[in-house]
């Protein structure tokens, strides 16, 4: 089930593919964000000197000037703005030249509703995008959680249930106590990296995004694996960016399960 909690926000598309353009402005618009769209690199860099973005996303190949070209430019006059590459090769390789190209994040098209969403909930802390909160809660104070239902895939725990039998409650508390575990050794050593990664923490996210999968919780287990890549790829920054929605996601999934025995 998809969420499609109105938001609030000004991103840039940067591409020459009319899909990919259909797709993201439908999608972005549906949820609230205003998209404008710019079909080559000399009208991105206009569009940027006039306009403060909060996200943009570029396709890798874009034209006269590519994408990992126009990052740099971009980066050189000191803009930090969060650049998403469209890419249709999402393979390592493709990850580390977005990368070193200053790009913040990849997205492999074709592209999906739940990618693009995914996405902006991992930037969400660090742009200016944001989730509007429901007024009538915020003023009673009430906590806006989310259902049940859209952190877990509970068919992936009634065939494990099914499967184990009179087991299942063992293996399920050991999963629960290995994912906490995973989550603090995490959460401990990203804040602390300086440059490099280690082959330990690569270890622990990859255990983490499994366990998650195990569990049902499959939004987290597609973030771990976005880490596992950053960690791979020695990305600290991104890496340590990314821990808020990280965290967020695990106590969704924490409060899910309980709620789900």
């Amino acid at each position: 089930m998809t969420d499609t909690t109105p938001w609030q926000g000004r991103v840039l598309l940067a591409d020459d593919i009319k899909t990919n353009q259909l797709i993201i402005k439908l999608l972005l618009n549906k949820i609230g964000i205003e998209l404008d769209v710019v079909n080559n690199s000399d009208d991105t860099l206009q569009a940027l000197a006039t306009v403060k973005y909060d996200l943009m996303f570029i396709n890798s190949q874009l034209a006269p000037v590519n994408g990992y070209d126009l990052s740099r430019q971009i980066r050189a006059q000191g803009n930090e703005l969060i650049i998403v590459a469209l890419t249709t090769n999402a393979m390592m390789d493709e990850m580390l030249q977005c990368a070193e190209a200053g790009m913040s994040d990849v997205l492999a098209v074709p592209l999906s509703t739940q990618d693009v969403l995914y996405c902006l909930e991992r930037w969400e802390p660090q742009s200016g995008l944001h989730k509007q909160i429901n007024p009538d809660n915020e003023a009673a104070g009430i906590a806006q959680t989310v259902p049940v239902s859209q952190v877990i895939q509970r068919e992936v725990l009634e065939k494990l249930q099914t499967d184990l039998g009179a087991e299942f409650n063992r293996v399920f508390k050991n999963a629960l106590q290995t994912l906490n575990e995973q989550m603090d050794y995490v959460r401990t050593h990203i804040p602390d990296l300086e440059q490099h990664c280690d082959e330990d923490l690569t270890r622990h996210i990859h255990s983490f995004k499994s366990t998650s999968a195990t569990l049902g919780g499959q939004d987290l287990s597609r973030l771990a694996q976005k880490l596992e890549d950053y960690s791979k790829l020695n990305n600290v920054a991104a890496l340590q960016q990314n821990l808020v929605m990280l965290e967020e996601k695990y106590q969704q999934l924490s409060t899910a399960l309980h709620e789900w025995q």
